[in-house]
Parts: structure tokens; C-alpha cells; sequence
């Protein structure tokens, strides 16, 4: 009998964990748009939008790092984004997405939220590639993620 119920609390744990790496970008997006709301159009002064304007950081390793870099460790300091100014701090997300995740959220906000779905210069982020960013700086923190800003992102204050 013991073996029984080890053998069904085996297969349920493979279950959730097989359902957890499965989550797509849309459904991990969720946490995200808890600040930067379901359109990735943010809140004036409070949380940036993130729609339409990342496109073009997806085109370069730069631009790629950098994204990685944002969702892994956060985001922390003072930005101005279409005018308006924000200082705050975007929470590490990493940690509880791992690469499989970040990639797929990031693949959601590039394709569903900047536009990129039909794009032929597009080039998805994968798990590998994730993986390898981190590795790159496996300790950055927020304060030095927005140091890393692109300066395409960058507007006068």
C-alpha cells in the first residue's frame, strides 16, 4: 500500500512540475501586469509602460541582455519614459521563473505587446539563450540593471 501512495504522490509532484515549466508567456505575463496592467501601457508616474517600445532592444545582444537582465533582477532608480518621470522598483522575477519562464514572458510582451509576432526579423528568446545571459552576470542587481539601460531607452529628465 505504502508503495501505491508513493508511486500516485510521484506522478502527481511530476505532474505539477511538468504544468509548472509548461506555463505559457501570457498566463507568467499576469504577475507583470499587476504594474504594468493587461495592454503593457503602465501607469502614469507609477509603473512605466512596456508596449510598444521594446521592439527594438529585441534586435540586438545588447537589447537582449538587457531585457533578461530586467525580468532576472529587477529594476531600480529613476527613468523618463515618454515625458514622464518614474523612480521605483521593479521586484526580481527571476528567481521564481527560471529561464523557461523568462523566456516565454519575454517572448509574450515582444510578440503580443510590442508587435513582433509577425515580424521576419524577429528571433524568439529560448530557454538557452536566457541561460546563458546569466551567466554572463549571475549576481546583478536591480540599481545596476538600470545602469545597464540602453541608451535608446534613455530620455532627458
Amino acid at each position: 500500500m505504502r508503495r501505491i501512495y508513493l508511486g500516485v504522490l510521484t506522478v502527481l509532484l511530476s505532474l505539477s512540475v511538468a504544468s509548472a515549466k509548461d506555463e505559457d508567456g501570457e498566463k507568467l505575463y499576469k504577475r507583470c501586469a499587476a504594474c504594468h496592467l493587461s495592454s503593457g501601457a503602465g501607469v502614469p508616474g507609477a509603473y512605466p509602460p512596456i508596449h510598444e517600445r521594446l521592439g527594438p532592444l529585441a534586435q540586438s545582444d545588447a537589447g537582449r541582455d538587457y531585457l533578461v537582465w530586467v525580468v532576472q533582477a529587477g529594476l531600480a532608480g529613476s527613468m523618463t519614459v515618454g515625458g514622464i518621470a518614474y523612480r521605483g522598483m521593479m521586484p526580481a522575477q527571476g528567481p521564481a521563473l527560471k529561464a523557461d519562464g523568462i523566456a516565454s514572458v519575454l517572448n509574450y510582451v515582444m510578440e503580443e505587446l510590442n508587435g513582433l509576432k509577425n515580424s521576419p526579423d524577429w528571433t524568439p528568446f529560448t530557454p538557452q539563450e536566457v541561460k546563458t545571459i546569466l551567466d554572463k552576470k549571475p549576481r546583478l542587481r536591480a540599481h545596476e540593471v538600470m545602469k545597464r539601460r540602453p541608451e535608446a531607452l534613455r530620455e532627458k529628465d
